[in-house]
């Protein structure tokens, strides 16, 4: 499901984040520490990519420049701006790792051959939820989403991130221990419960 938020700053702070030195075109590896895994699509591992042209991938690194669905669809990957962007020439990337997450930070980071930039974070939590907080994107073009890498879905359409509705407080569902399927109605059983009121 997506969801969507205001955001005046992003979520996991910077300070104390490790540079990642990016140029065009290009990729680097990072190994998640302890025993943490993120995911997408129920890929689950301890090692993902992060490229400069504004996503993350799993399976290998890319350098693809061009934001086609084949080019994004080709392998496991989370696009925040998939688009042609050069940290070589401006801005920053950067990388930190907390008790419950991965996050990827690119700040002010130009398109390549123009002075348009672009500011966001994506998040990728060992829960496998995935947040992406856009602060600024300057850039015209470009292409935002999640690809279980298996090549364009069938019956795939575009959809527009501004179009979704707001997060809403999650539901939790409380089911006793001893209940197995075909109890039947079990009145005053279980639990359905906000964690805030809408």
């Amino acid at each position: 499901s997506v969801c969507r938020e205001t955001a005046t700053s992003f979520p996991t702070p910077t300070n104390g984040a490790i540079t990642v030195p990016l140029t065009d075109d290009s990729f680097t590896n990072v190994t998640v520490t302890g025993t943490n895994t993120v995911a997408i699509y129920n890929r689950r591992t301890n090692v993902f990519f992060i490229g400069s042209n504004g996503y993350l991938t799993m399976n290998s690194g890319d350098s693809a420049f061009s934001e086609t669905f084949a080019n994004h669809f080709n392998r496991p990957r989370v696009s925040a701006l998939f688009d042609d962007l050069d940290p070589g020439t401006g801005g920053t990337v950067t990388r930190r790792q907390t008790s419950e997450l991965v996050a990827v930070t690119f700040s002010n980071v130009r398109e390549y051959g123009t002075t348009a930039t672009v500011s966001f974070q994506i998040e990728l939590f060992f829960d496998g939820r995935i947040r992406i907080t856009y602060l600024a994107v300057g850039i015209t073009d470009g292409l935002a989403g999640l690809s279980a890498g298996a090549g364009i879905p069938a019956g795939f359409a575009e959809s527009d991130f501004s179009g979704y509705g707001p997060c809403l407080p999650p539901l939790f569902v409380t089911v006793p221990d001893t209940a197995t399927e075909g109890d039947g109605l079990r009145a005053g059983a279980g639990r359905v419960s906000l964690s805030a009121p809408l």
